[in-house]
């Protein structure tokens, strides 16, 4: 906002997320006045839509998903190549893709994880990192469990046979656009975006299982039935018949290219 002010700028503002109860204030919409448009991307399910702001600058457009689908070939490609890198020729891939831990701290969840995959021999468990983000030290005694550094998130998903997320407009929707089967825990954090009203609009659905974050037990049994008794592959077959909505990211892109109204 600064640099928009003192450069005289134009700009866009993508602006996502789903406001907590209670959570309204006037003070982010102000912001509004400093771009020359604004862009509002739904969510995938209808009743997460809500208008807070209206006129000419703001601008709706279908969910900004980025698509990049892989195909069965480069899926296997990237398993073969995982399990030479890390000497694991696993039989289950299961990712965890948490964040860094800035709005909470995930490292019950993730060390709950790695202790399930350590019980499970032809399990490989990767845990994605940012590329400049802190790898916890109790990450590195694992033997099932490697960190990955990547920006290819969805990528590694999409080879995962399930993936366990937070549930943030990106994620959330490059996971369920690509078919991934997934369990999400949502953050918490107050100032965050409602997550958990997103993952369970997914899992009323049938597109995605949800686990509170301090429900360990039942983590552990979801990730039980969904890997080692197969539900994920049923999983996955409802959300191929699921129809989501046609994303926006055309329409974004003339909205930026056409500049001020």
């Amino acid at each position: 906002i600064r640099v928009i002010r003192e450069k005289s700028l134009t700009a866009t503002w993508i602006r996502r997320g789903l406001w907590q109860p209670g959570q309204i204030e006037s003070m982010p919409l102000e912001r509004e006045l400093d771009f020359t448009n604004v862009i509002v991307p739904d969510e995938a399910f209808p009743e997460l839509n809500t208008a807070y702001t209206f006129g000419d600058k703001v601008n709706g457009v279908g969910p900004i998903v980025q698509i990049a689908p892989l195909s069965s070939q480069a899926k296997t490609d990237i398993r073969k190549k995982l399990a030479n890198r890390f000497n694991h020729p696993a039989k289950r891939l299961l990712v965890t893709m948490l964040g860094g831990g800035v709005a909470a701290d995930r490292q019950a969840q993730i060390q709950t994880l790695c202790a399930l995959a350590e019980g499970q021999p032809d399990w490989l468990h990767i845990v994605i990192v940012w590329p400049q983000g802190v790898i916890s030290p109790g990450l590195t005694g694992w033997k099932n469990t490697k960190i990955v550094r990547s920006q290819s998130a969805i990528a590694l998903a999409q080879c995962a046979d399930l993936t366990v997320s937070a549930v943030g407009y990106n994620s959330f929707h490059e996971l369920v656009y690509h078919n991934v089967p997934s369990i999400f825990i949502p953050q918490m954090a107050g100032y965050m975006d409602d997550q958990a009203r997103r993952a369970d609009a997914a899992a009323e659905r049938g597109l995605a299982r949800v686990v509170q974050p301090d429900d360990l037990v039942i983590l552990r049994q979801e990730v039980m039935r969904l890997l080692g008794d197969g539900e994920a592959d049923q999983l996955a077959d409802i959300m191929k018949q699921y129809q989501l909505p046609e994303i926006g990211n055309t329409a974004a892109a003339q909205i930026v290219d056409r500049g001020p109204t």
